[in-house]
């Protein structure tokens, strides 16, 4: 719980405000999840996140790209389609990279014949 203490000398004015109770401040940490072009990645922007929950990320392609690759916190953790923080303790950042699909390889059938 929060208390006002008033001041003596100008008792119409909160000068200070006493916690009575730690268990009225709720942590929250930052989320900062990024996007390059050709995809998406939900939630985005900056999500704030209760200490110590999860949160999930999804990262998807646009049609014709595929994920190139995710950084958390500036670390390479592959070319996930999904991130979880767990038990959220710090402020985090998240992003995703998109490259074009190779083009399909097309294949032809020759067949070729002689006169008689």
């Amino acid at each position: 719980m929060v208390e006002p203490v008033v001041d003596s000398a100008a008792p119409n004015y909160v000068t200070l405000w006493r916690l009575t109770d730690i268990q009225d401040i709720i942590l929250r940490y930052d989320i900062t999840a990024t996007a390059g072009e050709n995809g998406s990645i939900s939630p985005s922007g900056t999500v704030s996140v209760t200490a110590g929950e999860d949160q999930t990320f999804t990262i998807t392609p646009d049609r014709g790209y595929h994920i190139q690759d995710v950084l958390v916190d500036g670390v390479s953790v592959g070319a996930v389609s999904s991130y979880t923080f767990a038990d959220v303790a710090a402020n985090h950042t998240i992003a995703a990279t998109f490259t074009k699909d190779a083009d399909p390889v097309t294949r032809y059938r020759i067949e070729a014949s002689a006169g008689e």
